[in-house]
């Protein structure tokens, strides 16, 4: 459990990092096909969820614009869940960064 925690204030951190057209180094983002096993692995579930929400608010915050103001968090995983059932291949990462530009776009922001 103890590391479990640990790994979730790791991923929260490191999702502070905020996304752009500059490279970054995005850390701790997990494959699409490991957010899918995460359904049926606990400790998955929890730090992918843990990262999505994380990096989110990173990019919320370092934008200043409050994206996840009135969205559930399943809504979110919802998202991410369509995202990585559409492009199996690719990232929680590439995940979020296409919900962030979904919600800016839907709310105007």
């Amino acid at each position: 459990m103890k590391s479990l925690a640990k790994y979730i204030l790791i991923t929260a951190i490191l999702s502070l990092v905020a996304f752009s057209a500059h490279a970054v180094q995005i850390r701790a983002a997990m494959s699409c096909s490991n957010w899918q096993a995460g359904k049926t692995d606990s400790k998955l579930d929890v730090g992918g969820k843990a990262w999505v929400l994380g990096f989110l608010s990173g990019v919320s915050f370092n934008s200043n614009k409050d994206i996840l103001l009135g969205i559930p968090s399943a809504t979110i995983f919802r998202l991410v869940d369509n995202y990585c059932q559409s492009n199996p291949q690719s990232t929680t990462n590439a995940a979020a960064e296409d919900i962030y530009y979904q919600i800016i776009k839907m709310k105007g922001l």
